[in-house]
């Protein structure tokens, strides 16, 4: 071979290499109107891709264009590095090449909620996606239309509820709890709504769309696509159920019966060592304890002090309280003010490196999508060139549209960390 032939062979095995490492990274990738594109660019340079499924095939067709295509891009490459004495990525297993929903519904709403002041201001009902594929459709969220459902609730209710949605997430569940005309099981099934509406749209959105149609967002998706957790809607109804309890016994020094009841009730929604670690927290330490394990995760040193004392007390109680009532509660002798600053800051920290990856990335990937778009524009003038020119065009082309693909991967995992400690510093940044 010449030193051209042999630069065009490496091309080429870069351009599949890169193709395999997208699909592997985002397998979804494959249906999106994105591949389309490198899916001719391929074809154009000899491979035998089997043809691309449109947006209305199942989801088997979608799972077994996906399969194929991996397989013939691992043999193509297989065959090129024994020419070029290169070692393909290993073959992707078949299950890795399916592609969670869930994080295709999440993936579709970072791009989409961008955009939701646009929808908002047309129509509280509207969708954005892929039909039969990722589509995600919003409207307002209605639980019970007769007046006799325990799980009614009226719309002034609602209309009175939505006033407080400008506030932090646990102000607004706290707001929520305090309303006298709803039932346990109302306030439980409306906190659910809001926790698993925030937690696919994010809670601004929420926050938006509650203030203008007075009403909670509810989603609904295509049959394959797996909706929130219930599990940690749930936690959160409990957790603030737990903080606004722990909050009456800091101001007032004794809970009813009925607190005790509620509180204890609430306990079996969060997971049992936590919910463990809360009820010792409040049997034997002041409230400020039992709000700090709420908060923070059990692992925190912090945490693990509060703990520690909690397994003393409750070891020594026959001897501290002889007549079973466990008052005064004690201290736990740890500065909370401090501590939660510190927490602040370290997160703050964290916080802004991620915003710098993030930056970096978002720069990364205008860069290549610049680039890419004149790999394009060259592939066109080019064609009447030689074909070993075409050929390398095409190479290049088809491995910058996957480094593409990838940044946008790399730059939708880290947007999802921000959000995630977004609601991380919610819960310290209020006293």
């Amino acid at each position: 071979m010449s030193a051209g032939q042999l630069r065009s062979l490496q091309y080429r095995f870069h351009a599949l290499e890169e193709t395999r490492r997208a699909l592997y990274q985002n397998p979804g990738w494959a249906q999106s109107p994105q591949f389309s594109e490198v899916n001719r660019s391929l074809r154009q340079m000899g491979l035998p891709l089997p043809k691309q499924p449109g947006a209305a095939a199942s989801r088997q067709e979608k799972e077994t264009f996906r399969q194929n295509l991996d397989d013939l891009l691992y043999r193509e490459s297989q065959v090129l590095g024994q020419i070029i004495q290169k070692k393909p990525r290993p073959k992707t297993p078949a299950k890795l090449l399916v592609p969670s929903l869930e994080k295709l519904l999440k993936n579709q709403l970072a791009s989409a909620k961008k955009e939701g002041e646009m929808f908002l201001q047309k129509s509280p009902v509207f969708s954005w996606g892929t039909p039969h594929y990722d589509e995600i459709r919003v409207q307002p969220w209605a639980i019970g239309q007769n007046p006799k459902d325990p799980r009614y609730i009226s719309p002034e209710i609602m209309h009175r509820i939505s006033q407080h949605a400008q506030l932090p997430m646990q102000d607004f569940f706290a707001a929520i709890l305090q309303e006298e005309q709803l039932s346990p099981r109302q306030k439980q099934t409306l906190i659910s709504a809001i926790y698993q509406a925030s937690d696919l749209l994010t809670y601004p959105f929420v926050q938006i769309y509650t203030s203008v149609f007075k009403t909670i967002p509810s989603l609904s998706f295509d049959a394959a696509v797996v909706p929130g957790d219930e599990t940690r809607a749930l936690q959160q109804y409990a957790i603030a159920l737990q903080k606004v309890l722990l909050t009456k016994l800091q101001q007032k020094g004794f809970w009813s019966e009925a607190d005790f009841e509620a509180f204890a009730e609430a306990s079996v929604y969060l997971p049992p060592q936590k919910a463990r670690a809360v009820l010792g927290a409040v049997t034997y330490l002041e409230p400020s304890s039992a709000r700090w394990l709420l908060d923070t995760p059990l692992e925190d040193p912090a945490s693990q002090k509060i703990l520690a004392q909690i397994k003393l007390y409750r070891q020594k109680k026959d001897a501290i309280w002889p007549d079973g009532e466990i008052r005064p509660k004690f201290s736990a002798g740890i500065n909370f003010a401090r501590l939660r600053q510190m927490r602040l800051k370290a997160l703050q920290a964290r916080a802004a490196l991620l915003q710098e990856r993030y930056e970096k990335l978002v720069s990364h990937f205008m860069l290549i999508s610049e680039t890419c778009l004149n790999s394009l524009k060259s592939i066109e003038s080019g064609k009447d060139l030689s074909q070993q020119f075409s050929d390398d065009a095409l190479s290049q082309y088809i491995s910058l549209s996957s480094s593409k693909t990838r940044a946008q991967h790399l730059i939708e995992l880290t947007y999802h960390q921000m959000q995630l400690l977004q609601k991380e510093l919610g819960k310290y940044q209020r006293p």
